[in-house]
C-alpha cells in the first residue's frame, strides 16, 4: 500500500472514531439528569392538579410541554406550566418558542418571578413536575421525559399519568431532564449546560 492510501485510511478511520466519539458524548450528555429536586414538604393541601416549572429559554422544555399536552388530551385536567423568570428580568423575557408551545398546546401557562415557588416545591431542573392527587397531596415529583428533549414512555410520564386518573403513581418521582433553573449562567445567558 502506498504511504498516501495509508495516510488517507488512517484519516478516514480517525474521523469515523471521532465522530462515533462525539455521538456516544452526546447520548450520555441527553441521558444524563439534571440537579435532583426536592419533594415539596408536606403542607395543607392545595388541590389537585399538575404543574411543570420550566426555564423559557431550555430547549428541553418543549419535550416536558409536549408530554403534558398528551396527558392532558388523555387524561384531563389541564396542566400548568410555570416559568421560572430570574430576578430582574425584563418584561416579555420568556417569550419564545416554549411559551408558544405551551400556549398552543392548550396549557395553562404563568410565570413564576424570582422562582419562590419553583423553589417551594423542589425543582431545581427545568422540567421537574408536581403532580397533586384529589386530595391536594403531592402524589409525584420529577421528570416526565425519558431524556434531553426527548418525549415517549417513561416512569415519570406514567405517574402522572396514574395521578390524573385518579389512580396511585408506581414511583414518587424520576429524574429530570434539562437546564438548572437557578444558574446565573442560565439566568444571564438563556439555554446552557448543566
Amino acid at each position: 500500500m502506498k504511504a498516501h492510501s495509508l495516510l488517507a485510511v488512517s484519516a478516514v478511520a480517525a474521523w469515523a472514531g471521532l465522530v462515533a466519539a462525539g455521538f456516544a458524548a452526546w447520548d450520555r450528555y441527553d441521558r444524563t439528569p439534571g440537579a435532583p429536586g426536592t419533594a415539596p414538604p408536606p403542607g395543607p393541601p392545595t388541590g389537585p392538579g399538575v404543574t411543570a416549572y420550566l426555564h423559557p429559554h431550555c430547549p428541553c422544555s418543549r419535550a416536558t410541554i409536549a408530554e403534558l399536552a398528551a396527558l392532558a388530551r388523555d387524561r384531563g385536567p389541564t396542566p400548568t406550566v410555570a416559568f421560572v423568570l430570574p430576578p430582574g428580568t425584563e418584561p416579555g423575557w420568556e417569550s419564545g418558542p416554549a411559551l408558544d408551545a405551551a400556549a398552543r398546546a392548550g396549557l395553562a401557562v404563568r410565570c413564576d418571578a424570582g422562582g419562590a415557588e419553583a423553589r417551594a416545591n423542589g425543582a431545581a431542573t427545568s422540567g421537574h413536575v408536581v403532580a397533586r392527587d384529589a386530595a391536594g397531596r403531592v402524589a409525584f415529583s420529577g421528570g416526565v421525559t425519558p431524556a434531553r428533549g426527548r418525549t415517549g414512555e417513561c416512569p415519570g410520564r406514567g405517574a402522572v399519568a396514574a395521578v390524573l386518573a385518579g389512580g396511585e403513581p408506581l414511583v414518587p418521582d424520576a429524574p429530570v431532564f434539562g437546564c438548572p433553573l437557578f444558574s446565573p449562567a442560565c439566568e444571564r445567558e438563556g439555554p446552557c449546560r448543566p
